[in-house]
Formats: structure tokens, sequence, C-alpha cells
């Protein structure tokens, strides 16, 4: 048995003896509080003297009690006076009554969460099936292929200069040996990222709580991979031989875990903090190879910079600088992933004539964000920022040429990360000019060494999990794609990682950009996922040219990203079939947890992808925020069955398990919202997200931008009026605070100190929008039937089993 353990065994059986206690206790005052008593100074007195000695841990329940001892030794008091007096304390002996029974019930709760929550059998055998259906693909070599679509590719990329990016490369290799250059591996991402196993996020933290152990762990991870080259999934080599060596044994295995994505299973593996730290600074010791590249998003970048620098006047030596990492940028290997010409007016975004600015630089801005989103995760505050540009995109574009139609195609790759093919990502490797003892490492990185039922096997397939050099990897794939998309159509490619639409001012020049990506991915090994890929024309006579082009297999099916759909009207919406497969999924996903606070977390967790899926941060128009405000009344009021919401059900499982061994009638709601740390469920309420969103939404409309009423030739360079529609069309909701009065500020008060006092001073001294609202909505009802917010009885409650259970389950709030 653990220390955490021990103490919470032991404090949750004394919080059960403490309970009967207060239960006789507060039973023995009931006499004293018989209606049928006329009402008497001293009756009064001995209920007050008897709520005063109540305790539990040598801790008064009733610290509140008023002082009334006027009443018990001056003048006889009126039977009215007196029967007031007696309703107050009444109600004190019935809050207090309350207050041992809920948080015995908590006690219970967490008992029950404690001792483990593994799911029902048939979801036990979805995951192992799963596990064992990605382990098969990972050790399936893809069919042997030269490659040469993508080779050629590069080759004419990097040209006659690929000793160049070698030399570079090593260079840069170099000076990390000689240790000039630090490198940090993502201790704090490593802490927060819930794919990762519960104890590796916890060892995370405990190195951030201390910055001196933290920063001697960087320099011993900097120390032991400071030549790359001696790296393998099964430790660090003396030597570059070694490595190979030992890459070659496979002395061990690595293990490997299904997880499942709210969407999708993944296959991870299940590394140490020591390995994930060492794999990925040796991994970011290879990526510098990315240092000999530059394209022209990066150079409109700069150059906008460069000119918004002068135009403010800044100091001469800050221009000197941004011309010189300008100047880098010219001398560097262009990639030309990005747009060489626009679609609609035909004129290349770099141009000599006018400076950079305007909706070409941001467009870039936001394109470079988006190439690096992709390592940080999806929907960063609960955004879809790939949406959000499609959004802009076609809202200005529907504006500026209002008879030319918007033609939009949503292309997804078929279990890209998964299943690509190592030979494709060694191909690239080279022909990006990696030198040889780089491509060796990345060979050893893909080769992960899988435990399987039959031994060690060697992936040949797929890319580890959340690693930064698989994201880089597939990146530069993807890169290279668009290379090939600009030589063969004029579109203008939104891509975030394998998530990718493309948009046109013509059907046949989509059409040939479809297919042109058909014919890369086959030449990767690689294919479309018919299923998720779609088309929509959004404007200009957008129904006869739909009709027009039945024989373009892109306008088959619905334009979609997740549950959000483009409509041809440029309207979006909810996509109906897959909100309901979803919503099924969380359903499944949380009637498999055994605990109550299991399932909490699985519905907390399910519902804040929901919300960034649903775009709900983001303007989408109003009929995307009537679809989306009802999805979500369906997900709270119908989760479990159509007359039974997630807060029903959870307090009619309640009942049925815990409430035989308690004496509480009803449940306050405000207790399954209140936040765990304070003795509640932390069940996220939609009454209140949605309606934060609502009313920033309301907002919005008021202060909309309208579209110019001209469209100059310059209008993408340097027009003021269309920049601002354009920056616009990317704003982002955020939540509606509520109005400060004297109640509500008492009570935040009054609950951050408390918060204070349960986490030993770790407590934020404000709280965020959210939990305000939770503190004006569920608070007046809390402290009407408990008379407290302190009602945790942090004595008997073990607060680490809190914490633990936190760390090692997902996010409750």
């Amino acid at each position: 048995m653990s220390s955490i353990q021990f103490i919470s065994q032991t404090k949750l059986s004394e919080l059960r003896r403490q309970r009967d206690l207060l239960r006789a206790e507060y039973q023995a005052l009931l006499p004293s509080a018989d209606n049928n008593e006329p009402v008497t100074a001293q009756s009064l007195a001995a209920l007050h003297e008897g709520l005063k000695e109540v305790r539990v841990a040598n801790r008064r329940m009733h610290q509140q009690l008023p002082n009334l001892d006027l009443l018990f030794k001056g003048a006889s008091p009126s039977p009215a006076l007196l029967g007031f007096w007696r309703q107050q304390l009444l109600n004190e002996l019935e809050q207090g009554s309350l207050r041992a029974e809920l948080v015995f019930l908590f006690g219970l709760l967490l008992g029950e969460w404690d001792e483990g929550d593994s799911a029902d059998r048939m979801a036990t055998e979805r995951r192992s099936e799963a596990h064992q259906r990605l382990l098969e693909l990972a050790q399936t070599p893809a069919p042997a292929r030269e490659r040469a679509l993508l080779a050629s590719c590069l080759d004419r990329i990097v040209g006659g200069r690929r000793d160049e990016v070698v030399q570079a490369c090593q260079q840069e290799l170099e000076k990390i040996r000689r240790d000039e250059l630090a490198r940090m591996f993502g201790l704090r991402k490593i802490s927060q990222c819930t794919h990762h196993p519960p104890g590796v996020r916890a060892e995370a933290k405990q190195f951030l709580q201390d910055e001196v152990l933290a920063e001697e762990l960087q320099q011993a991870v900097r120390a032991a991979t400071r030549d790359a080259r001696c790296w393998t999934w099964t430790g660090m080599a003396a030597s570059p031989e070694g490595a190979q060596q030992t890459s070659n044994a496979l002395a061990q295995g690595v293990g490997t875990r299904a997880l499942w994505t709210r969407n999708k299973w993944r296959l991870y593996p299940s590394l140490t903090l020591i390995e994930l730290a060492l794999a990925e600074s040796c991994s970011e010791s290879w990526t510098t190879v990315e240092n000999s590249f530059s394209d022209t998003a990066q150079k409109l970048n700069r150059e906008a910079r460069l000119a918004k620098l002068e135009d403010l006047g800044a100091p001469e030596v800050i221009i000197v600088n941004e011309r010189r990492m300008l100047a880098m940028h010219a001398a560097r290997i262009d990639f030309p992933w990005y747009e060489q010409v626009d679609p609609w007016d035909g004129k290349p975004p770099l141009r000599d004539d006018v400076k950079a600015g305007g909706i070409v630089a941001k467009r870039a801005h936001e394109q470079v964000e988006l190439r690096y989103s992709g390592a940080q995760g999806y929907y960063a505050n609960g955004v879809n920022r790939l949406v959000r540009l499609v959004n802009a995109e076609v809202q200005t574009l529907r504006a500026a040429f209002p008879d030319k139609p918007v033609v939009v195609a949503k292309l997804d790759i078929k279990d890209f990360f998964p299943s690509v093919p190592h030979d494709t990502l060694l191909t690239l490797a080279r022909g990006l000019g990696m030198p040889p003892t780089g491509v060796a490492f990345v060979q050893r990185f893909l080769e992960l060494p899988l435990q399987t039922p039959d031994g060690v096997r060697v992936a040949r397939r797929g890319v580890p999990m959340e690693q930064p050099l698989s994201h880089w990897l597939c990146e530069y794939l993807l890169r290279a794609l668009e290379c090939h998309l600009q030589e063969t159509a004029t579109v203008r490619v939104l891509r975030e990682l394998d998530d990718i639409c493309l948009l046109g001012a013509s059907v046949d020049e989509v059409q040939q950009a479809w297919n042109a990506v058909q014919v890369f991915l086959e030449d990767c090994g690689l294919e479309l996922n018919l299923e998720k890929c779609g088309g929509v024309i959004v404007g200009a006579e957008a129904a006869d040219r739909r009709a027009e082009s039945q024989d373009t297999p892109f306008t088959d099916r619905d334009a979609r990203w997740d549950m959000l759909e483009l409509q041809s009207s440029g309207a979006w919406r909810t996509h109906e079939p897959t909100f309901a497969s979803y919503l099924e999924g969380a359903r499944a996903q949380v009637e498999s947890r055994r605990s109550v606070l299991g399932m909490v977390a699985t519905y907390n967790d399910h519902l804040q992808h929901l919300v960034s899926s649903l775009g709900l941060a983001m303007d989408l128009g109003d009929e995307h925020r009537r679809s989306v405000n009802d999805c979500l009344r369906r997900f709270d009021l119908e989760f479990f069955a159509p007359n039974i919401g997630i807060a029903s059900g959870l307090q009619q499982r309640i009942r049925e398990r815990h409430l035989g061994e308690t004496k509480i009638g009803d449940l306050p709601e405000g207790w399954l919202a209140w936040p765990i740390t304070a003795g509640g469920l932390g069940l996220r309420s939609v009454t209140i997200i949605s309606g934060q969103y609502q009313r920033a939404f309301e907002h919005r409309v008021e202060v909309r931008k309208q579209p110019p009423e001209d469209c100059p030739p310059e209008w993408q360079y340097t027009h003021q009026q269309w920049q601002e529609f354009y920056q616009d069309q990317l704003t982002c909701l955020e939540p509606k605070d509520i109005a400060e009065t004297p109640q509500m500020k008492s009570m935040v008060s009054s609950f951050i100190a408390r918060g204070n006092q349960i986490s030993g001073g770790k407590q934020k001294n404000s709280l965020s929008a959210y939990w305000r609202a939770v503190l004006a909505l569920y608070g007046p009802e809390i402290l009407q039937k408990l008379g407290t917010f302190e009602f945790l009885l942090t004595e008997l409650v073990p607060l680490q089993l809190i914490h633990e259970n936190l760390q090692t389950d997902l996010e409750l709030g």
C-alpha cells in the first residue's frame, strides 16, 4: 500500500465514523427543535448551545452562529423574536446536517474513484482490438516503389545546393556538440499532454515545481544528447557505431497503448520522462536542416514587418537588423509551397512595385502559423484556426469578387500518421539534404522496436506520436505536396498538417489540383479518405455551376471540417450526422466509466472538444450560431436519452448507488457544478458556456465590419478598409464575464480565500469568467442549502487523492 493510499483509506474510514457521530449529535438536538413545544428563551438557548458544541475533527461545524446572549440574559423577549431566531437556528441545523451527509457522499465518490475505474468489458475489448490492429498496421511495410514524384519534386527544390544544406546542417550540429546552442525539451508540454502516461505527467510537474531541479534535468539531457548520432529508442550509446549496434540488437522493445483521441484510435509509445526528453532533444538537433530553406510566406512576413518598422520610424539599428534577416531569407533555398500567383487577380504575392502588407501579409502570417500550430495540437484556445481562415477567405473573396465563384474542396488523408511509409519519409530526408548520419537517425527514430505478443517487432509504417520530429517530417512531406500543387494548378492551399483545403476561382483548376493530390499521395504510398473529402461552390450561380459539375468528385460530398459544414450560400452550420455520431460515442465513453467522478471527467473532456469542434468561439454567422446552440442544448439535456440530461443522469446514478447510505433527499444542482477541489463534482455547465458565448456573439454582431463598396487593383496590398474587413473575419469571441456586484465581489473573495486554504496558498487571486459565472448562478443555492462555501472537511477528505486523480484522469476543471 502506498503512502497516498494509506492516507486516503484512513481518512475515508474516519469520515464515515465522524459522519455517524454527527448524525447522532444532530438527532439529539431535534427534541429541542420540536415545533409543538412553546418557544422559550431556555429552549432556544439549549438549541443554540447544542449547535455550538457540534464538532468534527476538533473543529466546530457552526462557526458563524450569531451571538444571542441578549435573548437569554435580558428581559423576556417577545414570542415573535424568539420564533424568528428559532427558525434561523433550525435552518442552521438543517444546513449542518446536509453538509455532513454531502461530505460523506463526496468521500464515497472519491473512494469509488480511487478503487480503479476500468472500463466495461466491451470497451476493454474495443481498446484491445484497436491496439492489435494498429500494431499490425505499424509492422506492415508499404509496397516497394521508387517514390519518383516526391524525389523529383525535392530535386527541383534543392537542386545543386544539396551539398550546401549538408554542410550547414553539420555546422549546426557541431555547435550543438560544443554546447553553443542550448536545446530545451518541452517539460511543460509533456506535463499538460493527456496522451502521455499519468506517471510521466506527474513527474514532469514535479520538476516544474522546482526550478533548480528542472534546470539540472535540462543540463543533464543536453549533456547526454550532445552527439545526436548516438541516440536509440533503447538508450544512448557511447558512440555512433554503438548506437547502430544497440538499434540492431533490439534488446528490449517499447511498450505501446491504444488511446481514443475523441474520434479515432491512435497508437502511442509508453515512454518514461527521460526517454521522452532524450528523444525530443536529439530530434530537435536534426531539424536544423530547416534553417536552409525559406518560402514566400516567410519572406512576406519579413517584408511586412520591415515596412511597418520603417513607417513607424523605428531606430536605424532595428531597421538594419530586419534587413539583414530579410536578406538571409532571400539567400536561402526557396521552398515554394506558397502560392506563386493569386487565383483571383492573377498577381504574385511578392511584388517589387508595392510593399508587402494588407491582406496579403496577414494571409501569409496565418498560413505560417498554421504550418507550425500542428506541433502544439489543434484547436488552440478553443478555435479551429483552419476553419477560421477558410471562412475569412470565403467571405472576403465573395465580397471582392461577387461575380466569381469561390470553389472550395476539403481533403483528408487516410490514416496519415499511422500509415505513412518509412521509405517515403527517408526519401524526404535525403531529398532535403539531410546528411547521411541524419538520415540514419531518422531511420532509427521511425523503426520503433514494438513490444508485441510475438516478441519485439520493428515498425515499418507510421510515426511515433507526440514527437517533434514526427511532426516535422510529416509537415515537410505535405509542404512538398503543396509545391507539386503550385506547379500543377492555380489554387490557394490552406492547410494544417493533413487537413487540406483547396480554394480556386475555377472548378477545373480545383479539380486539377484534386487529381494532383491523388497522384502525389499514391507515389508516397498514401491515399485520400474519400468519406471525409468533399466540396462546395460558393456564390455566383453556385447552384447552376454545381449542376454543370456532376462529374467532379469533390462536389459529391459536403465540404465539412469535423462537425462544421460550409454551404453554397457561404453560411456555416453543424453537420447533423457527425454530431449525432459524436454524441453517441461520447455517451458510450461516459457510460463505460464505473465511477461517477470518472464519468464527469470523461464528459467534461468531450464537452471541451465539442465546444472547439462546433466553433463556439468563432463568428461564423447567424445560422451557425443557432445550430451550434441547439447541438449544445441536446448534448446537455439529452445526453443519456431524449429526456435524460447529463445532470439528471448523474443524479440518478448517485441515488441508485449511494444515497441509501445517506439521509439526503435531493442533491443540490449547484453541487454538481461546484469545483471538485471545493467539494463538488466539477461538472462543466453547458448553460454557462453557451450563455457566455451567446452574449459575446450578440455584442459581436453589433460591431461587425462591412466590406468596402469598391475593389481597386491594390485592394489586397495597401487598402486599409479591406485589410480591416479581412482581419475582422478572423475575430474570435471571448466568453462574456458577468457584471460585478457587491454580493458577487463578496462571494468571489470568500471563494478565493477558501481555495487558498485548500491549496496551500496556490490558488490564484482571481477567477476565470467561467468560475465567476458558476459562483453567480450556483453560489446563492450553495449558501442557502449549506450555509457556507467552506463545507469541504479538509481534515477528513484526502485532498492529495483529489489532486492525484486529477493528474491521472482527464481534467475535471
